[in-house]
């Protein structure tokens, strides 16, 4: 029996089923060929990416070379703030620190050295007081002529102007070490009536000369001159001894005049003795630095 197409039933199945199948085997086909390219692509990019990051990878690798190279020309870890502005900082600050410390260390050499130098002065401005207190005690023999009297003047003169040499003593830089704050000024002055010397007369200034040695102190390193040899409280060392070369240089020629000497000689004992003092405690300042 034939359909309205003239073909029989039978024939028109198999023409479906043929083409069905030879849909699939084209999509099948087409399914294959498109993985095949997606997975070529892929292979192309992969070999891309990898070439590329290898490259980058060895940019990366020569940068830090050159970079350790230079760390280790300079003795840096960075040169250049913007490398690492936190370590920059810090490095800022410790090298302000440092430098600061070296700062108080060098203070605290200047001052050891002034002291040193003070101290020694000192020294030499006692040693001439013990001197002059032995002369004085020698000036008091009752059995001395005139002469022999104006020989202690005489030496007692010298110990004067070495004295007045020692007040005026400069240090390694020129600066007064007795002169206090006012360092560039030649701290004593002789003074005098006509030819006879009468003492001397400070010039300083009334503070001592102070220097930072750390952050919460600070030090003197020298004196003030009247403070030494001629305190408020004290004896004017100048002055008494002044007194006593005028008062050995004059003659005795009466019991009214040999009185007035032995009163002015205890004088000027006594004198001698607070003036040694003073030195003493300036020292003993000085020491306790």
């Amino acid at each position: 029996k034939r359909s309205a197409r003239g073909l029989p039933p039978i024939n028109r199945q198999k023409r479906k089923i043929r083409s069905d199948l030879e849909s699939r085997s084209c999509g099948f086909a087409f399914h294959s060929l498109a993985i095949t390219s997606g997975i070529d692509a892929i292979m192309r990019v992969s070999t891309n990416t990898i070439y590329n990051e290898g490259i980058k990878r060895l940019s990366t690798i020569q940068t830090q070379q050159i970079k350790l190279q230079e760390q280790i020309a300079t003795g840096k870890k960075f040169n250049s703030p913007a490398e690492d502005p936190i370590a920059a900082a810090r490095a800022l600050e410790m090298e302000y620190s440092i430098k600061v410390n070296d700062s108080y260390a060098d203070s605290r050499i200047t001052a050891k050295n002034n002291l040193n130098l003070l101290e020694g002065n000192l020294s030499s401005v006692t040693s001439l007081i013990q001197k002059a207190q032995a002369t004085l005690v020698a000036s008091g023999n009752a059995s001395l002529s005139d002469l022999e009297r104006g020989f202690q003047a005489q030496d007692l003169q010298n110990s004067f102007d070495a004295l007045i040499g020692l007040a005026n003593a400069q240090d390694a830089s020129g600066k007064y070490i007795y002169s206090g704050f006012k360092t560039d000024t030649q701290p004593f002055t002789v003074t005098t009536t006509g030819t006879t010397i009468t003492g001397a007369t400070y010039n300083g200034g009334s503070d001592e000369l102070e220097i930072k040695v750390d952050s919460n102190r600070k030090m003197a390193i020298n004196s003030t001159g009247d403070n030494v040899f001629q305190p408020a409280s004290g004896t004017d060392v100048f002055k008494s001894l002044s007194d006593i070369i005028t008062l050995l240089k004059t003659p005795i020629t009466n019991d009214t005049e040999r009185a007035a000497f032995t009163t002015g000689l205890t004088t000027a004992i006594g004198d001698m003795k607070g003036a040694l003092n003073s030195v003493l405690n300036e020292r003993a300042r000085i020491g306790a630095q």
